[in-house]
């Protein structure tokens, strides 16, 4: 019978075939917006105050405050003294590791075995995704809230108190690596809820608000943001949460008109059927 360090074993080396992989096709440069990263740690080196350099971490990225990546970068330039974005690339891959290490303690405290766990780290640790694994940014941002998140749920679920205390660290971490990770917060509050936990409730909500409130401080709509317009056309709304649901179908076929009606339809089909299995 496998131990428990053999199956974590297991999936870190599944990981490092992963990562000998991709890094053959790797490259030291930045991709798409991965410059903004990169003119954060040049603004910040010109900035001669506390104030400014405070007002380059909260500075929007589109509607997004990402004062984590940021401070992350400066931290590999401060401690390579240049940015190396293969070395970059690759610790930040090591979100990936995490969510796939948070999945397997789900599993293990179901006591399953490893092989029905194995279909994880196989989806996760594959280059089809290549376009996301060497958008560095992305990683940090989407890829890293995913982490974040799924930590925050972890940590919220437990009885320990100590667990809930790092929850609040977690929280802030999740709000400023990605502003989807607001949405996070209020899913920790509902569990809370549920649970019928009021008094951690009530801090919790506290510090929401708290968080929420420096968020939209000064907050300005990004490039491609306008709630109100989105508002007036939920049927495009609909579509494009259906076509999320569904974007397994853009590896079947590039073709977008027949790619958009295809993933909108198997959107609708996984949350029909996720709904009825609810």
């Amino acid at each position: 019978m496998e131990s428990l360090k053999t199956r974590y074993l297991s999936s870190i080396a599944l990981f490092s075939v992963f990562l000998l992989a991709i890094q053959q096709f790797c490259y030291n440069f930045f991709f798409a917006d991965d410059c903004h990263l990169l003119r954060y740690v040049t603004d910040s080196q010109n900035a001669t105050t506390f104030k400014s350099q405070v007002h380059l971490l909260f500075d929007l990225h589109n509607e997004h405050r990402i004062i984590f990546p940021r401070l992350f970068t400066l931290l590999i330039y401060k401690f390579l003294g240049f940015i190396d974005w293969k070395i970059y690339n690759l610790v930040s891959l090591g979100y990936y590791l995490g969510i796939c290490l948070i999945f397997q303690s789900f599993f293990e405290k179901a006591k399953l075995k490893y092989w029905y766990f194995l279909p994880v780290p196989l989806l996760l640790f594959q280059p089809i995704a290549h376009e996301n694994i060497y958008w560095t940014i992305s990683i940090l941002q989407q890829v890293g809230n995913l982490f974040w998140a799924m930590l925050l749920f972890k940590l919220i679920v437990s009885s320990s108190k100590s667990s809930f205390y790092w929850a609040f660290v977690v929280g802030l971490v999740l709000t400023f690596t990605h502003g989807n990770g607001l949405f996070g917060l209020l899913i920790a509050a509902t569990v809370l809820a549920i649970m019928r936990r009021w008094r951690q409730l009530v801090l919790w909500l506290i510090f929401v608000v708290l968080l929420f409130g420096i968020y939209f401080y000064q907050y300005k709509n990004g490039q491609n943001s306008n709630l109100s317009e989105s508002l007036k056309h939920p049927d495009m709304l609909l579509r494009c949460v259906l076509t999320f649901w569904g974007s397994i179908a853009w590896q079947i076929t590039n073709r977008y008109v027949i790619t958009n009606i295809a993933a909108a339809f198997l959107g609708l089909i996984i949350v029909v059927s996720h709904s009825t299995v609810s």
